[in-house]
């Protein structure tokens, strides 16, 4: 009896250890999570983000800019700490408390003549640490992403390694995948959003819209969807930026689902209609010619 008392008593202080750490390990917020910047000549811009404390105790919050780049083909990135960065982009603040289920608006300041030129990537970081007194403290971070074009951009150039399109295309669209490479050196400051589209033609209509960040030496894929009502083979050409790629599909999209089958099985029965009517006429003659003395 006594072991089971001891059991349930480490069951029941498991649970509380475990919701009293919970309690504290609500992180802040920010907003937006990523925004896009185009600078002139010595320009000056002045931007904000929201940083919420969803929480019921005060967030002592630490904000600083760090650099960012993509370190592989899935997007991963890596965050780098830069004073050229720090400076170029100003904050109003570098630590603050934020009450409970407050907001604040954390202005900053993105100076042209601070940054390098090009394509400049950054974050705008808040710093949260969970646990009071003696608990263990734990950093919980949360970012904006920024992607700044100061002056002339580096380049935009684009490679279409891989189109993958099913020849057969059954459904309520077009469907396929596509992997692009930013074909820059490795190490090279230019990185962008491909301009996309996918078109199919004749009569096919098309699509536009933006792909993923891919900085240089880098490949990214993703998939794609243009809803059609086509019948046959046709071509798909997708672009992206100053690249293109076509291939031939038959393709039976829309309402042709449905009407293509019926028609076929309409067809099928004319012909058997029309083969079976040839053919009791011939035997028709054929039994007259024999009747005949």
């Amino acid at each position: 009896m006594k072991k089971i008392l001891f059991t349930a008593f480490i069951f029941v202080s498991l649970l509380t250890v475990g919701s009293a750490s919970t309690s504290h390990a609500e992180s802040v917020r920010i907003q937006p999570l990523q925004n896009q910047t185009v600078l002139k000549k010595a320009e000056k811009k002045k931007g904000f983000v929201d940083i919420t404390n969803p929480g019921n105790e005060n967030a002592d919050v630490r904000l600083y800019v760090n650099g960012f780049k993509q370190v592989d083909n899935q997007g991963r990135l890596s965050f780098f700490a830069s004073e050229e960065l720090s400076k170029g982009i100003a904050l109003d603040f570098d630590n603050v408390i934020i009450g409970p289920r407050q907001t604040l608006r954390l202005y900053y300041v993105i100076d042209a003549a601070k940054l390098p030129t090009g394509d400049v990537f950054a974050s705008i970081f808040a710093d949260t640490a969970t646990g009071q007194g003696g608990i263990a403290r734990t950093a919980i971070r949360v970012g904006s992403l920024m992607m700044i074009t100061n002056q002339t951009p580096g380049s935009r150039d684009a490679e279409i390694s891989q189109l993958d399109i099913p020849f057969f295309q059954i459904g309520d669209g077009v469907k396929g995948s596509v992997s692009v490479k930013n074909p820059a050196l490795e190490r090279s400051a230019t990185g962008y959003f491909p301009d996309m589209r996918v078109e199919v033609h004749p009569f096919g209509g098309m699509r536009d819209f933006r792909g993923p960040l891919i900085f240089a030496g880098n490949t990214r894929s993703l998939n794609f969807n243009l809803p059609s009502n086509q019948f046959g083979i046709y071509a798909v050409t997708v672009r992206a930026n100053n690249a293109t790629k076509t291939v031939y599909v038959f393709m039976m999209t829309g309402w042709w689902r449905i009407a293509a089958p019926i028609l076929l099985i309409a067809a099928i029965f004319m012909v058997g209609a029309v083969w079976h009517l040839l053919h009791r006429r011939r035997h028709a003659r054929h039994s007259h010619r024999r009747s005949r003395p």
